[in-house]
């Protein structure tokens, strides 16, 4: 069944505030302090959050050193909490915290771009 234009607005300008929240929260990382202290970059700190978790413990292995991390829930990290801290990097993605974009987006092809190595 097709929603009707008034709901489907509704969800548009919903998903579209959404957006704009989003932007202006990393544009002026209000929790930038706190953002440091967890290692992460503004994209996982500010687009991940509230994201739906299963409740279980789960393994990962560090992408730098290759130590096993145990987490409480689903959300695993790319880095473990000293290799993230010991190369600015955020824990979650492995990007540089300083910079706006994710690892991912400097990727093309399925390989970095010089620069953004997490080595």
């Amino acid at each position: 069944m097709l929603k009707s234009p008034i709901t489907a607005n509704l969800i548009a300008q919903s998903k579209l505030k959404t957006v704009l929240k989003n932007a202006a929260l990393i544009s002026a990382d209000p929790d930038s302090n706190i953002r440091n202290e967890t290692c992460e970059c503004k994209a996982c700190f500010y687009l991940t959050r509230g994201n739906i978790v299963m409740q279980a413990f789960t393994k990962s292995i560090c992408e730098s050193c290759g130590d096993e991390i145990t987490f409480p829930n689903s959300r695993k990290d790319a880095l473990c909490l000293g290799c993230a801290q010991n190369n600015s990097r955020c824990k979650h993605c492995g990007g540089n915290i300083d910079t706006d974009l994710p690892r991912a987006a400097y990727q093309m092809g399925g390989e970095e771009q010089e620069g953004n190595s997490c080595e």
